[in-house]
């Protein structure tokens, strides 16, 4: 009997063991689903981020190939991602030699990653000016195992200062041609001053009537040059000297 009891006891107490590893095995299952649903849901977050983001995203293995692309920068550039995936992202850059040293260079760790401006090709041969930024990715111990690569479309900035520095060359030339008035006008107004004051008093003598004539007639000339010099002034918000005897 006592035996029998024995055995009932173990029995007992191995059952609620067996219990107690069924609940921790439910709990560890739960958690384990809890996540996996979270992780499908970062993946999901990042997936939706990465393919809809407003800027071009890319990215690449040690190697420089292109290994996963955004719809934005198949967009920007007119590609599939059939026509891009497995491509050195320099067959796509018009500075070729000079973006495959700087990306090549990215992927080790002595090199920093500062952003840089290049000239993106379309698919149907436009330019497309761009400012990347790269960013390292590392597996679990540490290494760097390709890039991530964010491609911002520039060409409205680089119309706007393309725009800036014409406004620049117009301002500089008008005041170049302004400065380069007011010393014609001083060129031509200093003679006239002179050639008005002689008329003067050339015309307070005693002439004959077709020598006088003349002298009207230069005269007049004198106030129309004077008033040419008038409207030239008004550009240039000065205003000459009135000449006395025009």
């Amino acid at each position: 009997m006592q035996d029998q009891d024995k055995f009932k006891t173990e029995l007992i107490e191995e059952l609620a063991s067996l219990r107690r590893q069924v609940a921790e095995l439910q709990e560890l299952d739960r958690l384990r689903r809890e996540m996996q649903e979270r992780l499908w849901q970062s993946e999901e977050e990042f997936r939706d981020l990465f393919e809809n983001a407003p800027v071009g995203y890319m990215e690449l293995d040690t190697e420089g190939r292109i290994t996963r692309v955004n719809a934005s920068e198949l967009l920007m550039l007119g590609y599939t991602e059939e026509e891009m995936l497995g491509r050195y992202i320099w067959d796509f850059v018009k500075q070729r030699e000079g973006h495959r040293s700087w990306i090549l260079a990215r992927t080790r760790d002595a090199q920093p990653l500062v952003s840089a401006e290049r000239t993106y090709l379309r698919k149907d041969g436009a330019e497309v000016p761009v400012l990347v930024q790269n960013r390292q990715v590392r597996d679990m111990e540490g290494r760097v195992v390709g890039l991530r690569s964010a491609v911002q479309d520039i060409s409205e900035r680089r119309r706007a200062e393309e725009q800036l520095r014409q406004a620049l060359v117009r301002e500089q030339r008008d005041e170049a041609a302004r400065k380069m008035l007011l010393v014609l006008m001083h060129e031509v107004y200093n003679p006239l001053t002179g050639i008005v004051g002689n008329l003067s008093l050339l015309g307070a003598q005693k002439l004959p009537p077709d020598t006088r004539q003349c002298l009207e007639e230069i005269q007049q000339c004198a106030q129309r040059i004077h008033a040419v010099l008038k409207d030239l002034a008004k550009l240039n918000l000065t205003e000459p000297s009135p000449i006395t005897g025009v």
